[in-house]
């Protein structure tokens, strides 16, 4: 029983929460980011950015459950995603197929 203990006390000290998900209508792989801090703006359904985009992931996660709803968007570019050059993410997903399923938004501009 000690030793059980102990793993399960190491295994939370090593999760930490992630702050980008969905709770429902959510395929996996959307997220286009490459870590904290070179994601874009994090911003909230208000159009406001609400927290440093560098901090810990669980200072990312406590604010995102205090905006409206919960939801927020994170304003990537061309220079700071995972795409390859065919337009696939690290996941195998196609950008236009994302954005053809509603799952992430594609904009010329602000």
């Amino acid at each position: 029983m000690k030793k059980l203990v102990s793993m399960l006390l190491c295994l939370c000290l090593v999760l930490s929460l992630t702050a980008f998900a969905a709770a429902e209508g959510y395929t996996a792989g959307t997220y286009e980011g490459k870590g904290a801090g070179r994601n874009g703006d994090i911003v909230n359904k208000e159009g406001k950015r609400y927290v440093n985009e560098t901090e810990r992931r669980d200072v990312l996660a406590a604010a995102a459950l205090k905006q409206t709803d919960g939801i927020f968007y994170i304003i990537s570019s061309t220079q700071n995603n995972d795409l390859d050059e065919n337009g696939y993410n690290s996941y195998g997903l196609h950008i236009d197929d994302l954005v053809a399923a509603g799952e992430v938004y594609r904009a010329d501009t602000l």
